[in-house]
């Protein structure tokens, strides 16, 4: 199992939202088995993102993609996504 977490600022979170959940099924499709979506308390705008994906090669390929990068462009994210890979510890 991989872990990643992403952040990133978004111009609008219900349609940053809409184009995520629009895009669940090709995110399973590539490996990503759970999510989890969060925005800031004060800021809806800045949202991080927990995923879980099958390995970590699935998760990379996926988050270093150009469909990758058109996507959250659709989705309104402004500037580059912070991405983290994370191994769980236990």
């Amino acid at each position: 199992m991989a872990h990643t977490l992403i952040r990133h600022k978004v111009q609008d979170f219900p349609s940053w939202k809409r184009v995520f959940d629009e895009a669940s099924e090709k995110r399973a499709a590539v490996g990503e088995t759970e999510w989890h979506v969060y925005h800031d308390w004060n800021d809806p705008a800045q949202v991080t993102v927990l995923t879980r994906f099958n390995d970590l090669e699935h998760a990379q390929r996926w988050l270093q993609s150009q469909e990758f990068r058109e996507k959250i462009k659709e989705a309104g994210v402004i500037g580059d996504p912070e991405i983290h890979f994370l191994a769980e510890v236990g």
